[in-house]
């Protein structure tokens, strides 16, 4: 081509452009993020409301419904679902791709606002809107403080101290504190004291808010200036408070000392965080998308570090979670890959030329392609992954096949006895419209990947990207760099050595010449082995995504309805010691507990230091734990990016979503499904969505009986949610700390008797006390533990929980069983999680497939200018199918997306090989007038080295990554082993099956 023959007569140029771009390479490189996986960008927000002491279908009348119809008409909205729970509302809007997820937030804001005058008065604050970014569902660091420090004195050192400092450091979205209690100014009321003094509990909650107030009074002119008049009545001492008169009595004043304990105290507690048995705080960093993991964590750890040598009372930071471990851990395995695998196609380049120098011109290709591909990351905005990682070892072994075929044949030349120069020159000109070809044909296929859309487009156009980046450099280095190497660097010979390759090169024609007197056998071999693989297809198991082994372990633990806190925490602590009896090479374990369940997470030593998986121990523990402890549901889970996946496929195993507009009716078919889940074999548990429920205990007001006595039921609400729940009644400045003055009374302390309701008042009008038993009466009633809602309608997830990879076997069941239910016409059946994924991504991934496989067929016929020939070409595909199930079954994997990744890669790469033997063919036919036959033998002689050396360079250089060896391994091995599988199959169909193809065409083309 022109541009290797300016390349060979203008080296100057040459020279400067390669070290201005090794340059921008290297700056590029430096200033690439590091991540574990590429960002998840999806636009989704959440809506939050708080209701305290309102169950979940309080909750869902009185405020999701109510936000989901004004949020519905949004634009852009491609789904909204909401959650209702004790005391909780989540609202869920999830937009389209193209929506900016910026823009319209400002619209969410104005919806909400619109109604919020309808919302319910005892909202705890209004409504917030949370945008849920991928780096937000997991943070990068988690730690606890190992320190004297009280609860409170923790708390507040890591808000004040460490927090702000955390939130400092470039990069970082957020820092929180989980678990933390700062004291509060706990007013208990004495309910007897409160009757004997006819004093009413709202009463004194008035006194007490309307005596702790400052307000401004504008401007006044004193002394000749302008001064600012503030009115100060805020309370300054607990005294104060304990001083503060709520009523009289026979003239006498009532103290609110009188009638109440007044104390410093941690609010009272509805969850605990435990860490290694012990009671403490968790502080959680969240990055921003786009930056740097290590790099934040560095920061992190050494501002944590300083700040422990700063103070006394600050013995440790212990980390929890650390995500910067995990990702050095990950992305040093696949660069060790990387590197092993250019370590091995160097090995290959040098025992087929026997050159020291040719092998090191060809090997340059590799680190010039990849630091050239920095350029393009850095421009595209990327970051260097575990995926992006991959696509960069992946393409090691195609990156030298450019050079190979253009060093081999200016080799060639020169062993004809032509100069460096003009061998240089001939050698690339002859062969660059077949490396244009190839890399052309390689590069489409991987184009399509571009426009996938969700975590599956994201994943693979990190891997799509940076293979595209890869070879186009490649292409240049091949063009420019490799013939001008050959000819103007000393020491290249062109004396050709007679070896092994001449005598296995006239082995191969002899046999080739052979092979192509009998088609027929050719033919028929080939289409047997190619059916037996297509139905072998079928043995192999389907997902997603592999899972990984990242050394966390996520915990999932649900006891009965109405367990209390201490009973959760005492069941709790039977499983940890458990865990940690069972379990060898624990690093930190911790847990969430509230009333009736916990969830937790276990940090294990790497895998490479223990003898069992995390899939291994997640099997065994819930085996053992579900059997031996009694009231408990124990689930146990893969953390890391299973966390994330799980969180973009919408729930971890097999789910069955059903919709309905009526609530009951859908309970009542989940329960159906419930069950036929639950029978099938390879379900270990299941759950219903719709099928918890809670307990509620209700005092139902008699409003006519009340009205009598003089009382209104809005009186008897609010007096009931100080008497049990409590109520924030101001502040209470405490040297520079701001605290909650919380009004509650005994009761809440005290077990619930049938005399209680005797013992709860009311004040009338009148001065009258008045008790709960006056006006209503105590009822139990079942209620749910949460109201689901998608789309506007009431939805239940039915899970069946499995072990195991394949969910394609237990997919096939539940249609066959479930098909043969009479539902409900107004009730609508889907398949969630990654069932449901595969259903909605699997038909784009075989478009995918089908346009990449035409647009190599394009670039084919634009070079050869022919229709028939290319469709020879691309019959070597088919036979890659082979290779797949050869591959998949001997490392004991399953067909996933990153596997038929691998097989859309092989429909660019397989055919490469045939493009050379085939280009070449066209050559010697067309310049040498040779027959058919002769073409062909001579062709396939002379191309064999190239065809192996490209070959066995792809090959060597993706089988580390096929090994999976290293954290994160998991993800990326499967394409490396479908490559390594394909390649080797279909190469022997390329040297025997496409000279008989070729021939037989060709002749019947001639004849015609």
């Amino acid at each position: 081509m022109k541009i290797s023959r300016f390349a060979v007569k203008h080296p100057a140029i040459v020279i400067i452009s390669m070290i201005s771009l090794l340059i921008f390479s290297v700056l590029s490189f430096m200033s690439t993020p590091i991540a574990f996986i590429p960002d998840v960008n999806m636009p989704m927000y959440h809506v939050i409301t708080v209701y305290p002491g309102a169950d979940a279908d309080r909750v869902n009348d009185e405020v999701s419904i109510l936000l989901e119809k004004q949020l519905a008409t949004l634009s852009g909205l491609d789904s909204i679902s909401c959650k209702s729970s004790d005391s909780l509302s989540i609202i869920e809007l999830e937009f389209s791709d193209d929506v900016n997820a910026d823009t319209v937030l400002p619209s969410i804001r104005e919806k909400i606002n619109r109604i919020k005058s309808d919302l319910p008065e005892g909202l705890s604050g209004e409504p917030f809107i949370l945008l849920m970014e991928a780096s937000n569902a997991s943070p990068i660091l988690s730690f606890i403080m190992d320190s004297p420090m009280t609860e409170d004195q923790q708390t507040l050192f890591a808000e004040d101290m460490v927090v702000p400092a955390l939130s400092s450091i470039k990069g970082v979205a957020n820092a929180e504190v989980i678990g933390g209690r700062k004291n509060e100014v706990r007013i208990t009321l004495d309910s007897g004291r409160m009757e004997a003094l006819d004093l009413s509990v709202l009463g004194v909650s008035r006194i007490i808010g309307s005596n702790n107030r400052s307000l401004p009074a504008g401007s006044v002119e004193y002394r000749g200036k302008s001064l600012v008049v503030e009115t100060a009545g805020n309370f300054q001492s607990l005294d104060d408070l304990k001083r503060l008169i709520v009523g009289s009595r026979a003239g006498s004043p009532i103290y609110l000392g009188d009638v109440a304990d007044i104390e410093l105290l941690p609010p009272v507690e509805d969850s605990l965080l435990i860490a290694d048995g012990e009671e403490t705080i968790l502080i959680k960093l969240y990055r921003r998308d786009g930056e740097d993991v290590l790099k934040i964590i560095r920061e992190a750890k050494e501002i944590l570090s300083g700040l422990a040598d700063e103070r006394t009372d600050v013995d440790a930071f212990n980390y929890i979670q650390d995500e910067s471990r995990v990702t050095f851990n990950a992305v040093w395995s696949i660069s060790k890959s990387l590197l092993l695998g250019i370590v091995l196609a160097f090995v290959v380049i040098f025992l087929f030329l026997k050159n020291i120098r040719f092998a090191l011109y060809i090997s340059v290709s590799l680190p010039l392609s990849i630091l050239f591909s920095m350029i393009g990351l850095k421009l595209a905005g990327l970051s260097l992954n575990l995926l992006s990682l991959a696509g960069l070892t992946v393409a090691i072994g195609m990156v030298v096949d450019a050079s190979i075929v253009i060093m081999e044949n200016i080799h060639k030349h020169m062993s004809e006895g032509l100069d460096k120069k003009t061998a240089s020159i001939k050698g690339a000109m002859e062969m660059g419209n077949a490396v244009l070809a190839s890399a052309l044909t390689t590069i489409s296929v991987f184009i399509p990947m571009l426009f996938l859309k969700g975590i599956v487009g994201i994943f693979f156009g990190n891997i799509a990207i940076t293979i595209i980046l890869s070879l186009t450099a490649s292409l240049i280095v091949s063009l420019i760099v490799v013939p001008f190497l050959s000819a103007h660097l000393p020491g290249t010979s062109g004396e050709k050595e007679h070896n092994w390759l001449d005598k296995l090169s006239d082995l191969y024609k002899s046999g080739l010449e052979k092979m192509l007197d009998k088609k027929s056998f050719i033919f028929t071999f080939a289409a047997a082995v190619l059916i037996i693989s297509g139905l072998s297809l079928q043995t192999l198991g389907m997902n997603v995504f592999p899972s990984l082994d990242t050394g966390e372990i996520e915990i999932h633990l649900e006891y009965p309805a109405g367990y209390t806190l201490g009973k959760s925490r005492e069941k709790t602590d039977e499983i940890e010691k458990i865990i940690r009896d069972r379990v060898e090479g624990i690093e930190t374990m911790f847990f969430e507990i509230s009333p009736g369940r916990a969830t937790g997470s276990v940090l294990l030593v790497q895998a490479d230091r223990r003898e069992k998986s995390t899939h291994e121990i997640n099997k065994i523990l819930t085996a053992e734990i579900n059997s031996s402890v009694t009231d408990v549901k124990a689930l146990f889970f893969n953390g890391g990016l299973d966390t994330l996946i799980t969180y973009a496929t919408g729930g971890r195993g097999y789910i069955v979503d059903l919709y309905s507009p009526d609530f009951e009716e859908l309970e009542l078919a989940s329960e159906t499904v419930e069950n036929i889940i639950r029978q099938d074999p390879s379900v270990y548990y299941a759950d219903n969505s719709a099928g918890a429920d809670n307990m509620k205990l209700k005092f139902v007001i008699d409003p006519y009986r009340i009205g009598q006595l003089g009382l209104s039921t809005y009186e008897a609400a609010a007096t009931g949610t100080v008497l049990y729940l409590g109520d924030t009644v101001g502040t209470y400045r405490d040297g520079e700390v701001i605290r909650d003055i919380t009004l509650i009374s005994d009761l809440h302390e005290q077990p619930l008797t049938s005399d209680t309701m005797n013992r709860m008042h009311l004040l009338n009008s009148m001065g009258s006390n008045i008790s709960y038993s006056s006006f209503s009466e105590m009822e139990m009633e079942r209620t749910p533990e949460a109201v689901s809602r998608e789309n506007r309608l009431y939805h239940a997830s039915i899970t069946g929980y499995y072990f195991g990879e394949d969910v394609t076997a237990i997919d096939k069941r539940m249609n066959s069983k479930l098909e043969e239910i009479a539902f409900p016409s107004t009730i609508t059946r889907g398949t969630g999680g990654t069932a449901g994924m595969l259903e909605d991504e699997l038909p784009g991934m075989i478009t995918v497939l089908l346009i990449a496989l035409f647009l190599v067929y394009a670039v084919m016929v634009i070079q050869f200018e022919k229709f028939r020939q290319p469709f020879i070409i691309i019959a070597a595909y088919p036979f890659s199918l082979i290779g797949l199930v050869f591959g998949l079954n001997l490392f004991g994997s399953v067909l996933s997306f990153i596997a038929f990744l691998g097989l859309i890669a092989l429909s660019g790469v397989v055919v490469n090989n045939a493009i050379i033997l085939v280009d070449y063919t066209n050559l010697l036919r067309r310049e040498k007038e040779m027959t058919i036959r002769e073409a062909l033998l001579e062709s396939a002689g002379s191309r064999l080295q190239p065809i192996l050396m490209t070959t066995l360079t792809t090959m060597l250089g993706v089988l580390p990554m096929a090994l999976g060896r290293g954290n994160g391994a998991e993800m990326y091995a499967p394409l490396g082993q479908v490559i390594l599988g394909g390649m080797f199959t279909s190469t022997f169909i390329t040297l025997f099956f496409i000279p008989a193809l070729y021939e037989f065409l060709e002749r019947k083309k001639t004849s015609s």
